[in-house]
């Protein structure tokens, strides 16, 4: 599919705003330099949120952009998209300590003594908190309009199946 530069130019800005600066850029500047001094669950997930969740944000948004949604449409797109990206990073997480590497295709226990909701209320806690957000996500996902099920299946095989439960 080829964009037109009136689609281009929005698209640019919703991903430059995300990866720059006060976006990832800042998330891993964390992660890499500050994570240790993280012990508030509000400081985790703004981490969480810097390093995943405005990718899963920008993403969404430059699709309902693409699809000529409302702003308000737009709006809830948005929480979805960050919901969603705040249960991914907590469900990752979860894996760290407790997924089996044969079956999730990476190394666990890689953020040692890192910062993170599973580090700070432990796993029960952390599943909780993971599935508030898909809650939440699931919420915006109906208010925006967008046909939902789809998604839901892929939140559900992936975060809620095989993620969220594991080891519960």
């Amino acid at each position: 599919m080829r964009l037109s530069d009136n689609e281009r130019s929005p698209s640019a800005a919703i991903l430059s705003n995300a990866v720059g600066h006060s976006g990832l850029v800042a998330g891993q500047e964390i992660d890499l330099n500050g994570r240790a001094a993280l012990r508030a669950e509000d400081d985790i997930e703004r981490l969480n949120w810097l390093k995943t969740g405005v990718l899963f944000v920008a993403c969404a948004e430059m699709g309902a952009t693409f699809r000529g949604m409302t702003r308000m449409q737009i709006g809830h797109v948005r929480t979805f998209a960050r919901h969603l990206g705040l249960a991914f990073q907590t469900a990752d997480d979860l894996l760290d300590v407790s997924g089996d590497p044969a079956v999730i295709g990476k190394d666990i226990n890689k953020d040692g003594d890192k910062a993170t909701i599973v580090s700070l209320y432990g796993e029960r806690r952390a599943r909780m908190t993971c599935l508030e957000h898909i809650d939440e996500a699931t919420k915006a996902l109906h208010a925006s309009g967008v046909r939902a099920a789809p998604i839901e299946a892929l939140m559900e095989r992936y975060l809620k199946n095989k993620i969220a439960f594991h080891g519960a």
